[in-house]
């Protein structure tokens, strides 16, 4: 739910309707609205971020390099696709 919330909030970012800054802050008050989910709530904030600094149309491959800066691990999923958008991007938390 929330990667499909990330992702709608970056098409907006896309067509400049809306801000990184301000969608990664409407995630920050979607997360803190009371409902409870199971997931690492700063992934889909930290996958904006990511996906509008590497210029990608979704925010799905880059819930991988998030998820692998959180975790201090390589930058690997397992069909090679962050592998590759990651290529030549310096990509740091």
């Amino acid at each position: 739910m929330l990667m499909e919330g990330a992702n709608a909030l970056r098409r907006r970012v896309v067509r400049a309707e809306l801000s990184v800054h301000d969608g990664v802050r409407l995630l920050e008050r979607l997360l803190s609205s009371g409902f409870e989910l199971h997931a690492t709530p700063p992934l889909p904030g930290r996958a904006l971020e990511l996906a509008t600094r590497l210029n990608q149309g979704a925010v799905y491959d880059a819930h991988y390099l998030a998820l692998a800066d959180d975790m201090d691990e390589d930058r690997y999923n397992p069909d090679g696709a962050v592998e590759g958008l990651a290529m030549g991007n310096e990509v740091t938390a």
